[in-house]
């Protein structure tokens, strides 16, 4: 019982956690308006998103946000 409790809890405090307003999606559509690739060229057809996932279809070099961002978290 205690721990049916315990994860009760736990999960409605996991849960309560929202959005920060500083929350910021690295795809806004799907397109790659916010990426590049590191040698500053757009991001060319050898990369695409389908149902929200990012794949690479061919040998087509590393690609990379064009805004910087540090102390984040994937989720």
């Amino acid at each position: 019982m205690k721990y049916q409790i315990y994860l009760i809890t736990l999960t409605l405090l996991v849960s309560v956690h929202g959005k920060s307003k500083n929350d910021s999606n690295l795809f806004s559509s799907d397109d790659f308006s916010q990426w590049t690739k590191v040698n500053g060229k757009p991001v060319g057809s050898g990369w695409m998103i389908k149902n929200g996932v990012v794949h690479r279809k061919s040998l087509s070099g590393d690609i990379i946000t064009k805004e910087k961002f540090k102390d984040f978290e994937l989720t």
